[in-house]
């Protein structure tokens, strides 16, 4: 803590990690599997939460962390292991890799009978920042070759052959569960995708940082709800970008809005390079792919094929898409969607900052789609479709292509796009959505899934924001379709 002010200082706070204590519960859990990937694109949080679970299976266990940057191979990655649990290390480079793995199996057995206290064997490898083919190269040897051997050897001890969780490793790294490395594993890897940050977290986040000792305020709070919502605005939740900005607003004297105005420069490179990293981590061949469905929150296939219909991706086979997209990874299926929670904000954000027109295009093509799809009697989960139309609606109006640069609105732009919101946009999709089906039922449906998203809730409460942030559009919405407080 800052013994100035009583504000945590931002180091402290290890700020990607904050939002994964339920991956990290997994992990430690006593009836945890034995093998865990942790996978996410650069800056996400992997290298803390591999620290936070290394200082909290410490107590109880032997472990180590091991960044593979600092080492590159496999062979020099073990030399790393002899070293970090006190073990004599074998002399001689050329030393056969299989009886290098024995020795460390069998000074590992002797050392469990020296410190029969501890409950098991932590190994957490760290695949970050690795070049492509040395990631490839060693999770494949990690995989196929140390991890089978090692487990084998250490099953020779009753004490590790009594339960399989006594031995586990944890393997984090940028898109690996994708690889056909790790696919065709006959480890049972559990896999866990990290996410970006909420608005709540990153309003957590903002309030540990800046705010003096509590009671806040009415003003600082109002300062802290509006520093939140531009910081989730300008990095789509990314972790580090947001530690990154939030760094730079404490080293300034300037309110949420000069922030903005004074330094944009500053951040908007910030932002480019930590949005220009994640793109980097995706395969060549589907950049393009992904830039593209950014603006758009959920699809299927024949969404896909309305926008190749719309000359805004190449002619192909839009199943072919999907199943490359699904076996990369980077989309999931959920409730009849195609959805991507782990780049897609991100990558919108790049889109619109070099490429503006083509970024209102897509949102047009994927309004005119959502608006086709709505009233059909056929259309799966109308409810859903109800509102990521809304969400193109929103973007639509809040973003202004003016000239070759996308302008966000103003706050009389705002309060106009609020007017036409609830007056026309609202009433009128609804009413689409309701047609042929039972209004009251389906409106219900609606409220349900809004509920639920607060990503649809942040982007139309910032859109719709007055002079600061506040909640009030989603809770107009609500009114506006019956709900009363």
């Amino acid at each position: 803590m800052d013994k100035n002010n009583g504000q945590t200082n931002l180091d402290e706070l290890a700020i990607p990690f904050m939002n994964q204590e339920e991956t990290v519960n997994n992990i430690l859990s006593p009836h945890a599997p034995q093998y865990h990937l942790i996978d996410a694109p650069a800056g996400y949080g992997k290298t803390e939460l591999l620290k936070e679970l290394e200082r909290r299976f410490q107590e109880k266990f032997w472990c180590a962390y091991l960044p593979a940057a600092e080492h590159q191979t496999l062979r020099k990655l073990i030399r790393a292991m002899f070293k970090k649990f006190n073990l004599a290390e074998p002399g001689g480079d050329e030393k056969l890799l299989e009886l290098l793995i024995s020795t460390l199996g069998n000074q590992l057995k002797q050392k469990r009978q020296e410190e029969p206290m501890k409950e098991g064997l932590v190994l957490l490898i760290d695949l970050g920042n690795l070049e492509k083919e040395a990631t490839l190269t060693l999770i494949n040897s990690l995989l196929k070759f140390f991890i089978p051997r090692l487990q084998l050897n250490l099953t020779f001890d009753e004490f590790f052959r009594a339960r399989s969780s006594r031995f586990r490793v944890v393997l984090a790294g940028r898109h690996l569960a994708g690889l056909d490395e790790v696919k065709s594993s006959s480890l049972p890897l559990q896999t866990h995708k990290l996410a970006l940050f909420s608005y709540n977290m990153l309003h957590s986040l903002a309030r540990l940082y800046i705010a003096p000792p509590p009671p806040l305020t009415k003003e600082m709070q109002t300062q802290i709800n509006h520093l939140s919502a531009q910081l989730m605005h300008l990095t789509g939740g990314h972790p580090d970008c947001f530690a990154a900005l939030l760094k730079k607003y404490k080293a300034t004297s300037a309110s949420p809005e000069e922030f903005w105005q004074n330094y944009r420069q500053d951040i908007e490179t910030i932002t480019t390079e930590k949005i220009g990293q994640v793109r980097n981590d995706i395969p060549a061949d589907l950049q393009l792919l992904m830039d593209t469905i950014s603006p758009c929150r959920r699809f299927t296939p024949k969404f896909l094929r309305k926008l190749m219909n719309s000359d805004l991706l190449p002619s192909a086979d839009e199943y072919n898409l999907v199943d490359e997209l699904t076996n990369s990874f980077l989309v999931t299926r959920k409730e009849g969607f195609f959805q991507d929670y782990i780049t897609g904000r991100l990558l919108a954000i790049r889109l619109r900052q070099a490429e503006p027109s083509r970024f209102i295009k897509i949102c047009q093509a994927a309004r005119d789609t959502y608006a086709d799809y709505l009233p059909q009697s056929t259309t799966n989960r109308p409810d859903i479709v109800a509102l990521e139309l809304l969400y193109q609606e929103l973007q639509l109006g809040y973003y202004q292509l003016r000239g070759d640069t996308l302008q966000e609105c103003d706050l009389e732009e705002r309060a106009q796009l609020a007017e036409k919101f609830f007056e026309t946009i609202l009433p009128n999709h609804i009413q689409a959505l309701a047609t042929g089906r039972n209004k009251a039922d389906i409106i219900a449906r609606f409220l349900d899934i809004a509920e639920k998203d607060i990503e649809f809730q942040f982007i139309l409460n910032y859109f719709l924001r007055t002079e600061s942030y506040d909640d009030d559009p989603y809770q107009t919405l609500k009114m506006e379709l019956g709900v009363r407080n």
